[in-house]
């Protein structure tokens, strides 16, 4: 029998301790690294100026080479009841302007809270913080990279 290695980074995220385009271009690098698939599942996404180029460019790119990228991320609708805890503002014409397949999973009643890339069924991009300029620079969040295809196609 031969044993597999999974190869495990972990990057923590402290509140002033990276910027949002850091962040970005580490995401960047594990999505030029895909050959075949992407799928992505994201709660939050807010991004701006050069730190959304350079996500958008990364996910573009992977699009125009072949690769399979499919995005299902939370949208909530409007509705009287009081926002607890506060919906998520991602703005779905812009992800819905991508070349690629994309889904809106509603927010209610049940939480779409996912945050992760799935990449050739061979490794993962998760942890917990969203997609956003402040989640990457205000706020303490981990980012977690399993390069594992057990992990991977369990996802």
């Amino acid at each position: 029998m031969t044993a597999t290695r999974s190869l495990i980074q972990v990057d923590t995220l402290t509140d002033g301790g990276q910027t949002s385009l850091e962040v970005a271009k580490k995401i960047a690098t594990f999505v030029d690294g895909a050959r075949e698939t992407l799928e992505l599942a994201l709660y939050d996404v807010r991004l701006h100026d050069e730190t959304a180029d350079v996500v958008r460019a990364a996910l573009v790119g992977a699009h125009e080479r072949g690769v399979h990228v499919r995005l299902v991320y939370n949208v909530d609708e409007v509705t009287d009841r009081p926002p607890v805890p506060p919906p998520p503002t991602t703005e779905p014409d812009l992800i819905e302007s991508m070349p690629f397949e994309t889904a809106a999973i509603p927010g209610w009643p049940d939480l779409m809270h996912h945050k992760y890339v799935v990449r050739d069924r061979d490794a993962v991009w998760s942890g917990s913080t969203n997609w956003t300029d402040d989640s990457w620079t205000r706020e303490e969040n981990v980012i977690v990279v399993v390069e594992s295809t057990g992990v991977a196609i369990r996802l």
